[in-house]
């Protein structure tokens, strides 16, 4: 199955690469850091959310953090703010989220990604800490954007945010519908 080989790429990985092999790994995956992020308050940008984030992250954890940059990450704004910040309790990675949380329990994002289901599959809680926009905090009912694939969502609740990062993490047994598997099959194999 994908997950099989999805294992089985991340072992070789991880055993060459130092960072992946610490125990205590965050991913944080990034988009803009720019202005105009459709479901984000209009006050912030997108290196606002990355900052407050990441020093929370920093103050209160002892996680290693893997910043997972996006295609559309503006690197020079990013290494400005890293700049400010303890260099050994981070490394930037450009694997791919589904390697990344073979080595990792946990995910930041500061609004949804598409890649963020390639780590839920693999059991790592999921955390979007953000601050949307009202009215699309109104038309998702106080969620995320997809919900399905997030395990905590913290809109603007730095002591909630907190909170859950100090807790402990397992794994999760993720319950993964059968719905498509006959398709599945057909395009991967058996």
């Amino acid at each position: 199955s994908w997950l099989k080989e999805i294992k089985k790429e991340a072992s070789k990985e991880i055993m060459k690469n130092k960072t992946l092999k610490r125990k205590n790994n965050l991913i944080y995956i990034l988009g803009t850091l720019g202005k105009g992020i459709s479901a984000i308050d209009k006050k912030y940008t997108g290196a606002d959310l990355f900052k407050e984030t990441l020093d929370i992250i920093i103050k209160y954890t002892n996680y290693h953090i893997l910043i997972k940059p996006h295609v559309i990450t503006d690197m020079r704004t990013l290494n400005e703010i890293l700049l400010e910040r303890d260099k050994k309790r981070f490394s930037i990675i450009h694997n791919h989220v589904s390697i990344l949380s073979q080595s990792s329990k946990i995910l930041i994002s500061n609004y949804f990604s598409q890649t963020i289901p390639d780590a839920w599959i693999n059991g790592t809680k999921i955390i979007e800490y953000t601050k949307y926009d009202k009215k699309v905090l109104a038309y998702c009912k106080n969620s995320s954007v997809w919900e399905k694939y997030v395990d905590v969502f913290i809109n603007g609740n730095k002591s909630m945010f907190i909170n859950e990062l100090k807790k402990k993490v397992t794994r999760k047994r993720r319950k993964i519908s059968s719905e498509y598997s006959d398709q599945t099959e057909e395009v991967l194999g058996p």
